[in-house]
């Protein structure tokens, strides 16, 4: 009963933070063609993870892009 009463508690003090979505499209970046190098050089089709990753990365960025944070 008291666990449940902290973490209410500790809930409720919680923000709610709005992602970086332009870290999203720069990881995208930097993952996807890393992917595809590591692909080719090592023979190993298990680096297709990142590859994904980085596309997944960037198709959040760009769908996200108007919410990118102006640097000022």
């Amino acid at each position: 009963m008291i666990t449940m009463k902290i973490s209410t508690m500790l809930n409720m003090s919680l923000k709610v933070i709005e992602p970086n979505y332009e870290v999203f499209f720069i990881l995208g970046i930097c993952f996807l063609p890393m992917g595809i190098v590591l692909m080719i050089t090592r023979d190993n089709p298990a680096f297709i993870g990142i590859t994904g990753m980085g596309l997944i990365y960037m198709v959040i960025g760009l769908a996200n892009r108007d919410k990118w944070k102006k640097n000022e």
